[in-house]
């Protein structure tokens, strides 16, 4: 399943946790016919869940409606409404699970659950500010986020808020240097701010945690900026054979050509590296020489 999605072991749970706060178990709710609602509420639930394991979204979707049509007072309807959100949104309605997310958000304002969520959708519509102030509301209510924090320091950096972006890179090297988005966290930081051998540790651990293509990208730049040519270049050959079309990789190796005098080849991977989505301004040095 997606992550994003609250499994039906966590709400079996919260129903639990629900029912004895309030003295009732889930069978005594019936409708006119004898029917039992608490029953047939978390059957519909279980069965969601399944189809969302399977991502079979529209089933799952059907699914969830119907579940809260039959029990609209349950508490637990916030929960489902984050699901449902999540579960247009992997269907591609994202106007359709904003919509939801606000819906649920406007049920419970404080489910960071539903806060997380949609600021997940907002960063995929574009919406980076509305997704920051999602996380600035989780954070208001659970300081100690850990993800949150890791997501808002890399979205404000990529809005330029570097000062930002440091204090919560900062907070998670202080608070929870164990986790591995610490070392995402802040090696992204420094080498982004040109603190290349700075950033080089924190790079190594996060390479050694979870090996990616853009992990070897950071870490090349921080190996080309101090003058570690040959490590460079490992770290490039490593990326491009875990993604052959990281363009971030061929703009790295016509830099290392260029620092090693190989102009022919320079220019050659600038411009792979603009064919594979790289800004043309960014290779235009190495084109031109």
């Amino acid at each position: 399943m997606k992550k994003f999605l609250l499994s039906l072991a966590i709400i079996f749970s919260c129903a639990s946790a629900v029912s004895a706060q309030n003295g009732t178990t889930t069978g005594s709710n019936t409708d006119a016919y004898g029917v039992d609602l608490s029953s047939r509420y978390m059957q519909l639930v279980g069965e969601a869940d399944q189809a969302s394991a399977a991502a079979q979204w529209m089933r799952a979707d059907s699914l969830l409606v119907a579940a809260m049509r039959a029990e609209p007072a349950n508490p637990l309807n916030i929960m489902l409404m984050s699901n449902l959100g999540m579960i247009r949104f992997y269907q591609g309605n994202d106007s359709l699970a904003l919509l939801t997310l606000d819906a649920a958000n406007r049920m419970e304002p404080r489910a960071t659950i539903v806060l997380t969520n949609r600021a997940k959708v907002k960063v995929a519509t574009g919406d980076t500010d509305g997704a920051i102030a999602d996380w600035n509301s989780v954070l208001e209510i659970d300081s100690t986020n850990v993800a949150t924090r890791y997501l808002r320091s890399i979205a404000l950096l990529r809005r330029g808020d570097a000062d930002g972006a440091e204090k919560d890179a900062y907070w998670l090297r202080d608070n929870a240097p164990k986790d591995p988005r610490t070392d995402l966290a802040m090696g992204t930081l420094l080498s982004s701010t040109a603190r290349y051998q700075e950033a080089i540790p924190y790079l190594n651990h996060s390479i050694e945690t979870e090996p990616a293509a853009e992990l070897y990208a950071a870490r090349a730049l921080c190996n080309l900026m101090t003058g570690n040519l040959n490590e460079a270049s490992s770290d490039i050959s490593e990326g491009m054979r875990l993604d052959p079309a990281d363009g971030e990789l061929y703009l790295y190796r016509a830099l290392l050509n260029r620092m090693r005098y190989r102009p022919d080849d320079a220019r050659a991977d600038a411009r792979r590296a603009v064919e594979l989505g790289v800004a043309a301004s960014r290779a235009q040095a190495l084109l031109d020489n």
